[in-house]
């Protein structure tokens, strides 16, 4: 890897993270966190939102169909100027979006990379990829009282039957914590399911 005096800390970092699969994020406490993707189901819940309790304001269920993909292929050049690559597809019966459930349609996410040396980081990343952009085809917004000791890339349960959500799991994406005195906090949580590509 080679960068120039221009290049940031935050570029080299990504790429460090790319080349591992891994998430890049900052903690509640404001540390940095490189965290290499783990299976979700074995996650425990941070907390676990209902309608019957105080804590959930209600939610929102958002779909995405332009952006889901169940196909990803990751092409990079390799120290030796030789171009490595790998796709992977969802060929998972029990997800909808899967080939197999499209009626053979494919839609491939393509993703070049020029740090990645090996056909084994090619399938990992683009295993990585397409779970996170499969994901995408499920995303909730949860209002919620402030949680503050919720984090990302954690998991929560969220049952609301208005929803159709039965103590479902969700990977927490993103939030936002408000300053003010009992204002809101809005969470972007997708479904936290571990797919069987092949």
């Amino acid at each position: 890897m080679t960068y120039e005096s221009k290049d940031t800390l935050g570029k080299i970092i990504n790429d460090l993270a790319e080349i591992c699969s891994s998430n890049v994020y900052y903690s509640v406490y404001g540390y940095l966190v490189v965290e290499k993707e783990s299976g979700d189901e074995s996650k425990p819940s941070q907390w676990d939102y209902t309608t019957e309790e105080g804590t959930y304001l209600g939610g929102v269920n958002q779909f995405k169909w332009s952006e889901v993909f169940n196909s990803c292929k990751v092409t990079s050049t390799n120290v030796n100027g030789s171009n490595v690559s790998y796709k992977t597809q969802n060929l998972n019966l029990l997800s909808p979006t899967s080939i197999p459930n499209l009626n053979g349609f494919e839609k491939v996410y393509n993703y070049s990379s020029n740090i990645l040396s090996t056909v084994e980081q090619c399938k990992e990343l683009s295993e990585y990829i397409l779970k996170r952009k499969g994901a995408i085809q499920n995303l909730v917004k949860i209002n919620s009282i402030p949680m503050y000791h919720l984090e990302a890339n954690n998991v929560v349960t969220v049952t609301d039957p208005q929803l159709g959500l039965d103590k479902e799991r969700f990977i927490i994406n993103d939030f936002s914590i408000p300053l003010e005195i009992g204002g809101v906090m809005y969470l972007n949580v997708v479904k936290a399911k571990e797919v069987p590509f092949e």
